[in-house]
């Protein structure tokens, strides 16, 4: 099931970052007031990540168990965790995709969301966007969308529940860091009949990202 649904999101993607390319000096949408994520409840713990290599930095809730930075970046996300799930059902899980090789001064709007769900689409059966709208990231309004949709058989995963209706919620901005713009996707998808509980986890985690570079200017002021 996991390697599915990572399959699914590595190769939409790949497609992003070609409407990134084709797209790019795009004009930015008239900035939205934004939705500050909701926190949920307090988690037992949180686990502070910093990517060595990136400007970025966050707390994943203790409740979720990160996958291997090498085991991630084989599988084309720079970072993966899996959270609690009752046995053998779906486990909910957060990733992060980034481009390093976006053109200057790209950005994302609603073209972009509209045509990333068109291809979202072609890749599961079923699939229904649900929501769409803006939500702050570091201080910034940036879109998200959020989808439901079955997976579609496939001979090589083994156990996959092609009946199992999924949801999820991807929210996507840009950083400039070292000189270059780069472009992050954060992905969740959990059981669309719990989506409303287990997405909270994501919405914290979003809540709680920031930028050191960012961080460190204000404070020498």
């Amino acid at each position: 099931m996991r390697s599915h649904t990572r399959a699914i999101f590595v190769s939409a993607a790949v497609a992003l970052l070609t409407i990134f390319i084709a797209l790019g000096r795009a004009v930015a949408d008239p900035p939205a007031a934004g939705a500050t994520a909701p926190a949920p409840a307090t988690p037992d713990k949180d686990i502070y990540f910093t990517p060595k290599t990136l400007d970025l930095e966050f707390f994943l809730p203790g409740e979720y168990t990160q996958v291997s930075v090498d085991e991630a970046s084989a599988h084309g996300d720079t970072f993966e965790a899996f959270g609690p799930a009752e046995k053998d059902a779906f486990k909910p899980h957060i990733e992060m995709i980034r481009f390093d090789n976006l053109p200057k001064n790209a950005v994302v709007n609603k073209d972009l969301i509209h045509q990333m769900a068109t291809m979202m689409g072609q890749k599961v059966n079923d699939f229904k966007p649900l929501e769409q709208g803006d939500i702050v990231v570091a201080g910034k309004s940036t879109p998200y969308i959020s989808s439901s949709f079955r997976f579609k058989p496939d001979k090589k995963i083994k156990n996959l529940d092609t009946n199992l209706l999924v949801r999820n919620k991807q929210v996507f901005f840009i950083h400039a860091a070292g000189g270059k713009d780069i472009g992050f996707m954060f992905v969740f998808t959990g059981d669309a009949a719990r989506y409303d509980q287990q997405v909270k986890a994501f919405d914290h985690l979003i809540n709680t990202i920031s930028f050191p570079s960012v961080t460190d200017a204000a404070k020498s002021k």
